[in-house]
């Protein structure tokens, strides 16, 4: 983790086809834009109104986003310097113009929702293979990103050499599916100068997460550009469902719906992206029973840390642990109930409502827990 940690917290979005994408969208879009940029984590490189529109508004301000507006923004202040592109689409095809090349889980079964997806070179120079200096009227790469005088890395492990799309790279998983389940969508989001967290739930209680970024890599192990993507569109009420060491983030085909994408740069760095899998039980300690941990004068929940394992062979045919994901920024714990808030506020736990289930710990503001606030703005901190 590094810098300050800003957020956009419950955000609660009416399903209405194609407002609930659209407005979601712009969500995160003021995020990167305003407090990303704002704390000097990001800036902007390029972006596109979409298909008709005229600004970054929601649908019913003055300047409403149009169908396959997209934006791209830089960490500059990372080790290795990395983008993050973001683009929405409902109505029209998701990489129609202004928003092509682009693709959405492959538009497996013609989909659309909102999409992401992050590029970092070798060198850290910025792989971005399209147009700048133009907010609002850039345009895409005949190649979505590109090496440079470097060697260019897709997180998104179809987008990588072997995966179905490297030759435009210009998939992109779900951030969150278009949905017909009953309103409102929630979802919260989170930054520092190393990586992206996003969550999301529907009304029927199941959540999905995003992070994309930085980890900490295991000690004594030398991992070039320890940058990693995982994401989770499935039915599910655990962070990157499923948690189990059995499944890959990262698929080559990069279809894969209702399920996870993804991939991990690790070691050696020859194998390129690779695919990802999680370890959640290395603490030994996060089971109902030790939870919260009653040795302490007043009984207090640990975190849990959240381990990346390369799950892909590659050729090296190397498999192993890489790292953590930053607790600081998002961590489990067990025994304490769902869209609940520590004493202080500064951390919550988002999950089903059943205490002995895995709970994500974020990053709280110390205002009112998850699921309380309904304005499509959300609040910020």
């Amino acid at each position: 983790m590094a810098g300050t940690i800003v957020g956009s917290l419950d955000h609660a979005v009416t399903v209405l086809a194609p407002t609930h994408n659209q407005n979601l969208f712009v969500n995160v879009y003021n995020f990167f834009a305003t407090q990303m940029v704002g704390a000097g984590h990001c800036t902007l490189v390029a972006s596109n109104f979409g298909s008709g529109g005229t600004g970054f508004d929601y649908q019913d301000g003055a300047n409403p986003a149009g169908e396959n507006a997209w934006a791209c923004f830089r960490f500059p202040n990372t080790a290795t310097p990395f983008d993050i592109l973001i683009q929405w689409a409902d109505a029209a095809a998701f990489g129609s113009a202004p928003g092509n090349p682009g693709l959405l889980i492959a538009n497996a079964n013609n989909l659309d929702g909102v999409g992401i997806v992050a590029a970092l070179r070798e060198d850290g120079t910025d792989p971005w293979g399209g147009t700048t200096g133009a907010p609002g009227s850039d345009t895409k790469g005949a190649t979505v990103w590109t090496p440079g005088g470097s060697v260019v890395h897709s997180l998104l492990r179809s987008n990588n050499p072997g995966g179905v799309y490297d030759a435009l790279k210009q998939n992109m998983a779900y951030l969150m599916p278009d949905s017909a389940a009953a309103s409102p969508i929630r979802h919260h989001m989170w930054g520092d100068a190393d990586s992206f967290m996003f969550i999301h739930s529907r009304a029927t209680g199941d959540h999905q997460g995003t992070y994309i970024g930085k980890y900490n890599a295991t000690t004594a192990l030398t991992v070039p550009h320890p940058y990693v993507h995982l994401t989770s569109s499935a039915n599910s009420t655990t962070l990157f469902w499923p948690l189990g060491s059995a499944t890959t983030y990262g698929s080559l085909a990069g279809n894969i719906q209702n399920t996870v994408e993804g991939g991990i740069l690790s070691v050696p760095l020859s194998d390129g992206v690779m695919g990802a899998s999680l370890n959640v039980v290395s603490g030994g300690f996060a089971e109902t029973i030790f939870s919260p941990n009653q040795l302490y004068a007043t009984p207090t929940l640990e975190h849990e840390r959240v381990s990346l394992l390369k799950r892909e062979l590659g050729a090296s045919t190397r498999l192993g642990m890489a790292g953590q994901l930053p607790e600081e920024l998002v961590a489990f714990v067990f025994g304490v109930a769902g869209n609940e808030t520590n004493a202080a506020g500064t951390r919550a736990y988002i999950a089903e409502p059943i205490a002995s289930s895995r709970k994500w710990s974020v990053v709280w503001d110390g205002g009112s827990p998850p699921g309380t606030l309904n304005v499509r703005e959300g609040r910020q901190f």
